[in-house]
């Protein structure tokens, strides 16, 4: 979307109908296509509308079809948040705005719908504030002769969208990766998170991590780091930087009481996504560390770096977003100068990250930060 505003490459998204038969003659019709604020076909008030009627042309000999687009001039009206309708005119839309894909010979396949292609050559139009990230409805009528699987005349078509400029949570669960270091085994638990003041929480005490494995990071041996693997449902597309930190405390809770430890680790990442991939890096850097001891003793400490992958968007197949996923302790079991000995040893911790990257739940909510509630225990008391 951001490319059609700023005249770069642009490619509309498409919808496509998959097509049992085709009609064996030809004529002209008129599609109305409207875009409105909001999940409903009406506008209400405060919400924006952009209306137009174009002419279509169509011929079909009952095995190949063709839509187009003649050359004509549209004319497209535009209500404001305020009840102020605009009209403009525009020379024409693309030719294929509608058309008919064939799967293979003579066989009747899709009809493919560009969403928003002449919205987003309306050059007279606030496009920076229509296209902007948002819910949308798209309602396209027409006197085509379409019908349904059951026979009845369809006359509408009307879609929901939603244009994201986050990265967007698929939903409420979250998967735990973890590795049992005396059973040689990945262990994977899915559990629930919950939204809070813009902090997803997740209680992870049921699905206790790996004493045994973490202790290898002590004596140098094998370590495979617990991941946090949410869902991913859309990318933005952009590039930027931004912060993460991370504090990590004694017990259930996010407060240091006495004789409790606070580990507290800030870094700076750079993203880039195009909307379909993404990627998330730690750039070389020096780390702000600081430890609190036991008896309130405090140590600041400098870090060259720790892993670039610590957070990383990791797709599931060709040009699919899957997860966004989450080292818990990767940059701690860096840090040689921590007493990582005693500092992860059996018990439960409390994980508060914060960040400013773009993300988001499902329904749209904000995230600027994860709360983590975790016990280490040895793989023979883990249950």
């Amino acid at each position: 979307m951001q490319n059609a505003i700023s005249g770069n490459d642009f490619k509309t998204p498409v919808l496509s109908f998959d097509l049992a038969n085709l009609p064996t003659a030809s004529g002209t019709d008129t599609v109305s296509i409207s875009l409105v604020d909001g999940l409903d076909a009406s506008r209400d008030s405060g919400e924006r509308q952009v209306a137009f009627d174009l002419m279509i042309a169509w011929e079909s000999d009952g095995s190949d079809a063709t839509i187009s687009v003649p050359l004509q001039t549209i004319t497209a009206s535009y209500t404001t948040t305020a009840g102020v309708v605009t009209e403009i005119e525009v020379a024409n839309a693309d030719s294929d705005v509608l058309s008919v894909t064939s799967a293979g010979a003579d066989t009747p396949a899709t009809l493919n719908v560009k969403l928003l292609a002449l919205v987003s050559k309306l050059s007279s139009l606030p496009l920076s504030s229509i296209l902007d990230a948002g819910v949308f409805n798209v309602q396209l009528d027409t006197s085509l002769p379409l019908m349904s699987t059951s026979g009845l005349a369809v006359d509408s078509l009307s879609a929901i969208i939603e244009i994201a400029d986050v990265f967007q949570l698929a939903g409420s669960t979250v998967t735990l990766i973890d590795y049992d270091a005396v059973k040689l085994t990945s262990v994977s638990s899915d559990l629930t998170t919950t939204l809070t003041d813009g902090v997803l929480g997740v209680d992870l005490r049921t699905a206790p991590l790996n004493l045994e494995n973490i202790e290898n990071v002590i004596s140098g041996d094998d370590f495979t780091t617990p991941v946090l693997s949410f869902g991913l449902s859309s990318l933005p597309a952009g590039s930027g930087t931004g912060s993460v930190s991370f504090i990590l405390v004694d017990g259930a809770d996010a407060t240091q009481d006495s004789g409790e430890r606070k580990v507290f680790v800030s870094m700076g990442v750079d993203w880039d996504s195009d909307g379909t991939q993404a990627s998330i890096t730690v750039p070389a850097q020096i780390l702000n560390v600081s430890y609190e001891n036991k008896n309130g003793s405090s140590i600041d400490l400098a870090v060259s770096n720790v892993d670039s992958d610590m957070l990383s968007v990791r797709a599931a197949g060709v040009n699919y977003p899957a997860t966004l996923d989450v080292k818990l302790l990767a940059a701690l079991t860096k840090i040689s100068s921590l007493p990582v000995r005693s500092l992860l040893e059996a018990g439960t911790y409390n994980i508060q990250m914060t960040t400013d990257l773009p993300l988001s739940t499902a329904n749209g909510a904000a995230v600027k930060g994860l709360s983590v509630v975790l016990d280490i225990r040895a793989s023979s008391d883990a249950g």
